[in-house]
């Protein structure tokens, strides 16, 4: 457009009276027929005509000023922002070479409902003039006609309803960003949520195995402390068949002072137990193999305890009959023996032997009462040897102390009494004498 139009309103002047300044600034011209058709205008007048005509009071002149530094500062749509950043510096020259002449409404724009042809030193003329930025709101061709200022204005007015909504748009733009980050965060929630499940499924089956392994290694534990048991038994029960060597060794190096010694007794009753222990079990696998064994080592035991007594008596009663018969034969040129010491001879002699035996007649014994098939025999052996070697020392004691009651030197009565009493104190003599050596067998007395 070659033309600026100034739009206001002089006093006495219509809005259609309005006259188009050249581009020089010096003259007005009519606009043309297609602006305003049919319109009668009156003769064109020149600047200085215009101000002498019409002339300007001073509040007119404050107001104009007023208006155009008001119409200065109106902000141009968010399209044009960028162009008026960059033009600010071209835009100042112009205000300044505008604003030496307050009086002339050139270049000034007023504020009006209805746009007006971009003057020539308007920020929108300089951007049109820029073919660098060129913007979609300035016209490509002049305007000419109403219609083309009717669609420019539309297209003015567009522009400013889309500028008006643009915080709206940008709002809904931040919404939807936001939905967007709200939907991406959902999903990010429903994706851990899926993971954590996962998650929760692995520990579950951790759990699971970790509690079949508990499990497991306690069944493991507990097989291991019965086969530990299992195993402690077993030695157990093998050291009452180990037992069996022991005692064969100890009795097959018999000697003379074998059953004197401490662990002889010992051996005996570990062999005892034995026998116990396997008559209970029976089932065991050559447990009837082992129990005879042990019943012959216990029986060879118990005969080592018999020949040793009757070797002894034997022997004590050997001596004790020899020192009796050498005291009494009338070729001996030794005294003959008093009474004290034919009583020493024949008890405390024995009570001394007793002493070392009587331990071992009582294994015998108790033995015996318990294997009385096996054993009974062998301490039966022992008393009648017993009895047999105190016969032979008192049957001629006895025998001698008759001869001496004489019953033609006493009475009758004073002879029995002295003949019981003497048989009562030898029965009393004899009995604490067996007591010494037996527990048992007082009906052989």
């Amino acid at each position: 457009m070659s033309s600026n139009i100034r739009s206001g309103g002089r006093r006495g002047l219509p809005p259609s009276s309005l006259l188009s300044v050249s581009s020089s600034g010096s003259s007005l011209r009519p606009p043309s027929s297609s602006v305003a058709q049919g319109a009668t205008y009156a003769t064109a007048l020149n600047l200085e005509e215009w101000e002498a005509k019409a002339p300007l009071s001073d509040l007119e002149t404050r107001s104009v000023s007023a208006v155009k530094t008001a119409s200065e500062k109106i902000p141009y749509p968010l399209k044009f922002t960028k162009d008026d950043d960059d033009l600010e510096d071209e835009g100042g020259e112009d205000h300044e070479s505008a604003s030496s002449r307050s009086a002339t409404p050139i270049n000034v724009r007023f504020a009006s409902s209805r746009p007006s042809t971009p003057s020539i030193s308007s920020p929108l003329h300089r951007t049109a003039a820029s073919a660098s930025r060129v913007s979609a709101l300035h016209p490509r061709q002049p305007v000419q006609t109403t219609q083309q200022l009717y669609d420019w204005f539309a297209l003015i007015d567009r522009s400013v309803a889309h500028a008006q909504e643009s915080h709206f748009r940008a709002h809904v733009a931040s919404v939807s960003e936001y939905l967007n980050m709200c939907d991406l965060l959902l999903e990010r929630v429903d994706e851990i949520e899926r993971e954590v499940e996962r998650m929760m499924e692995y520990w579950w089956s951790v759990e699971e195995g970790g509690r079949s392994l508990k499990d497991a290694c306690e069944r493991v534990l507990e097989e291991r402390d019965k086969l530990i048991e299992l195993t402690d038994d077993i030695g157990a029960h093998l050291e009452y068949f180990q037992e069996l060597d022991q005692a064969t060794r100890m009795l097959n190096h018999p000697g003379e002072q074998l059953i004197y010694q401490g662990d002889f007794l010992y051996m005996v009753e570990k062999v005892d137990i034995c026998i116990e222990f396997l008559r209970a079990r029976r089932h065991y696998k050559e447990s009837e193999i082992y129990l005879l064994r042990f019943h012959q080592c216990l029986t060879r035991a118990m005969t080592l305890i018999k020949m040793n007594f009757i070797g002894s008596l034997r022997a004590l009663s050997s001596d004790i009959s020899k020192r009796i018969t050498a005291s009494s034969s009338s070729a001996s040129t030794s005294a003959p023996l008093s009474q004290t010491a034919i009583m020493h001879l024949l008890y405390t002699r024995f009570k001394t032997v007793a002493g070392k035996l009587a331990p071992l007649l009582g294994e015998l014994e108790r033995r015996a009462r318990k294997y009385p098939d096996e054993l009974g025999s062998l301490l039966s052996e022992c008393h009648s040897a017993y009895f047999s070697v105190r016969k032979a020392l008192l049957v001629p004691r006895v025998l001698e102390e008759i001869k001496g009651l004489d019953p033609s030197r006493s009475e009758l009565v004073e002879l029995t009494r002295s003949g019981c009493s003497y048989l009562k104190q030898l029965c009393t003599d004899e009995f604490h004498l067996y007591r010494e050596f037996f527990s048992t067998g007082e009906a052989q007395l």
